[in-house]
């Protein structure tokens, strides 16, 4: 006698759509990817603007960058710092599910007395749906931290001006032999100095406002920043300040982001110290 044949298997059910957290979160990258875009156009328009001023500007503006993109890397150090230590101190609050708000409604609707046909007369609005979890950073409970973090900074900061000056004085032969190119390196070497002097702090504060998951101040700042700089090369081009004042609007560019990254982390958002993250800091030697 024959085995009956085991009946097929049912077909697979139809893929679902992605949920609200899943597209939230895929649209978690494009605040990352606008930074990006803007750190790079802003580089570009500088590098571009020197490129027309002329063979020594543009060859001493080469050999400026190749420093400096050394020194930014040191600098860069304070951001993963900050990401590794200061989330400890943030929290996220949740909001009541919507499931039981609903609950609460049809209780309450029970309970002062409604038939069932009123309530199918005149039925009640339903829940809006669940709200993501908000976050909370304890600013207070993470400024001797943070405190550390602008101090470790600080001391890169000032190795790499001296590394910079060293390689921009004592190391300019080596760099270009030629006198213009060099004169030029010599005349930028202030302002890349200031430069230098308040990357890794601005570096460090955009590492807060990570830790904050603050992706909408990240973005506005980096729009604000974008738009200075973007017309300040402008006026470069139209008003002859040369390679000075290419790297003028580096320097406005680090101190801007230092000023809008302290007024948004420490200034403008209501920050409320909880107990909680003070016990679970992190220990900096």
């Amino acid at each position: 006698q024959r085995a009956r044949e085991a009946p097929p298997p049912p077909p697979p059910p139809p893929p679902r759509p992605p949920r609200l957290a899943t597209v939230r979160a895929i649209l978690g990258f494009v605040p990352f990817v606008f930074v990006m875009a803007i750190k790079v156009s802003m580089h570009n328009l500088c590098a571009a603007t020197a490129a027309s001023l002329g063979g020594a500007p543009a060859a001493a503006h080469t050999a400026l960058m190749a420093v400096a993109w050394l020194c930014f890397t040191f600098g860069d150090v304070g951001s993963s710092l900050a990401q590794a230590f200061l989330p400890a101190f943030a929290s996220e609050e949740h909001p009541p599910p919507a499931a039981a708000a609903a609950t609460a409604e049809e209780g309450s609707a029970a309970a002062d007395g409604r038939s069932p046909l009123v309530q199918f007369v005149y039925p009640r609005r339903p829940s809006p749906p669940e709200a993501a979890p908000r976050t909370s950073f304890d600013m207070a409970a993470a400024w001797p931290t943070l405190r550390q973090l602008l101090r470790c900074t600080a001391t890169i900061s000032t190795v790499v001006v001296g590394l910079a000056a060293t390689l921009l004085t004592a190391g300019a032969g080596q760099i270009s032999s030629d006198p213009a190119v060099r004169e030029q390196m010599r005349a930028v070497l202030p302002l890349m100095a200031a430069t230098l002097s308040t990357h890794g702090t601005a570096i460090t504060l955009e590492g807060v406002l990570l830790a904050q998951k603050d992706f909408a101040g990240l973005a506005a700042t980096y729009t604000a920043v974008g738009l200075s700089c973007a017309a300040l090369l402008a006026l470069v081009r139209r008003s002859g300040a040369g390679l000075l004042g290419v790297w003028g609007v580096y320097v406005w560019y680090c101190l801007l982001r230092v000023v809008l990254f302290a007024g948004r982390g420490f200034g403008w958002r209501a920050l409320k110290p909880t107990p909680q993250a003070a016990e679970a800091a992190p220990a900096l030697g």
